[in-house]
């Protein structure tokens, strides 16, 4: 899982006009600057989980008629994801992760933000779903997280789109200033979902395959990695923190995988006993 931070006027960063054009008009609402949370969710068999939305400076979530059973929305005043987020995204997402029970044993992947690794988080998840957490450290979630690796910058593509598709055929409505009106709560929801489901099945297999991810323990070979994995990998062999032959081009040798030992890059975190104090029920 990871955050995706998204806007309410999600434009582009370049665009097309004459050569020698003094000014360019471009089309916004002025909420540039106006930030939501896209939670979104992926697993290791190629389904995008639910999605989940956090509204900023708001209460509880927004109404929106005719939600999605695939979209779960939230609120906080930062608009990011907090213990109590955390806990609400487990049981509203997580717990309906696959066709089979919710404590059915499963590995959470996820960056060490600051709410993600919380003693009550990791034993709210352990006990609760009998899961384990694993925490990719700062700085290389850009080379270890498949979302940040191979889907998010697809999926924000895919919102721009939508929203582009926004300004030109939704009705414009304006504000008593004469400026348009930014999109509601129920178009950022379909604009979302609608980019969602730009992420295809091949994407999200090749998303975990070139970050060293495969099922049940399995090798991805070197050449099947992304480059700055390589990169690593190959300072590392400078550096003579990798045994010879780990390295080698033979299939049956080379490669990352879940038994790496002690080159793992990811921490593993567990807990013991869940704290009594359960999770507000604020969003039920």
């Amino acid at each position: 899982m990871d955050e995706v931070p998204c806007y309410f006027d999600m434009v582009r960063d370049s665009t097309l006009s004459f050569k020698g054009s003094k000014n360019v008009d471009g089309v916004d609402t002025g909420y540039r600057k106006s930030r939501y949370t896209v939670c979104l969710a992926i697993s290791l068999d190629g389904r995008v989980l639910s999605t989940m939305i956090i509204f900023r400076n708001l209460v509880k979530p927004p109404s929106v008629p005719n939600l999605s059973q695939r979209m779960v929305l939230a609120a906080s005043k930062s608009g990011t994801m907090d213990c109590t987020l955390a806990k609400y995204w487990m049981d509203k997402v997580f717990s309906r992760r696959g066709n089979y029970f919710q404590t059915t044993k499963s590995v959470l992947i996820w960056d060490s933000y600051g709410s993600h690794k919380r003693d009550d988080i990791v034993k709210y998840l352990r006990q609760k779903y009998c899961s384990e957490m694993v925490l990719i450290p700062a700085k290389m979630t850009c080379f270890a997280q498949p979302l940040d690796v191979a889907v998010n910058s697809a999926f924000k593509a895919a919102l721009k789109n939508e929203w582009d598709e926004w300004v030109r055929t939704s009705p414009a409505e304006m504000t008593p200033k004469g400026y348009r009106k930014r999109p509601s709560y129920k178009a950022i929801v379909d604009m979302v979902e609608n980019a969602v489901s730009a992420i295809s099945k091949e994407m999200i297999k090749r998303a975990f395959e070139c970050c060293g991810i495969a099922e049940r323990g399995g090798i991805v070979p070197l050449e099947k990695l992304n480059q700055r994995f390589k990169t690593v990998l190959s300072w590392k062999d400078s550096a003579g923190l990798i045994e010879a032959g780990q390295l080698s081009s033979d299939d049956d040798d080379e490669g990352v995988g879940a038994g790496s030992g002690d080159d793992e890059v990811v921490e593993r975190r567990s807990g013991d006993e869940i704290s009594d104090n359960e999770y507000s029920d604020e969003f039920e």
